[in-house]
């Protein structure tokens, strides 16, 4: 299975100088939880999530549209390409305890945004054959992004690679 079989296109992206005041509308909009941010080339330059936004105005004294994208956004970005195996992008999120790949062109530039939630129901199930993505592929990648600090379970280690 590739990352563009399940991704979100073209997801709403915003810029740094965008207020909270207009991200916020734009993720009630759009019903998302996450804006990838944007430089004037659709390159990704971070991510700001509903999270970020309400840590954010619940922690200073100012109103949302005074504060910028840019001052409480992520700058870190995970990435990978559409043509990417799920797999990539699952070992991605573990690897990096995040719950959403903003997924690019040749050129860097955003074409997508892959979450935990989109792969969540994509899982396949079957007790007779090999599946692309399994329920313990993604049971161990949620465990790690959810609880990072915390050993994995040894039922889900002795599994090995049998879900898939």
């Amino acid at each position: 299975m590739k990352v563009h079989e399940i991704m979100i296109c073209k997801p709403t992206c915003c810029a740094s100088d965008t207020n909270l005041a207009a991200a916020t509308a734009l993720l009630w909009g759009h019903d998302c939880g996450a804006l990838p941010v944007v430089d004037q080339e659709n390159r990704p330059t971070g991510i700001i999530t509903d999270r970020d936004i309400c840590i954010a105005v619940g922690t200073r004294d100012k109103r949302a549209a005074e504060i910028s994208v840019g001052q409480v956004m992520t700058g870190k970005v995970f990435a990978c390409r559409a043509d990417a195996d799920i797999h990539e992008a699952l070992a991605c999120m573990q690897e990096n305890h995040v719950r959403r790949l903003i997924i690019t062109d040749h050129d860097g530039c955003v074409q997508g945004i892959l979450s935990i939630d989109d792969i969540i129901v994509n899982v396949q199930w079957s007790d007779h054959e090999q599946v692309d993505l399994s329920f313990l592929d993604v049971i161990r990648v949620l465990r790690k992004v959810t609880y990072p600090a915390q050993p994995c379970p040894a039922w889900i280690l002795a599994c090995g690679n049998g879900g898939r």
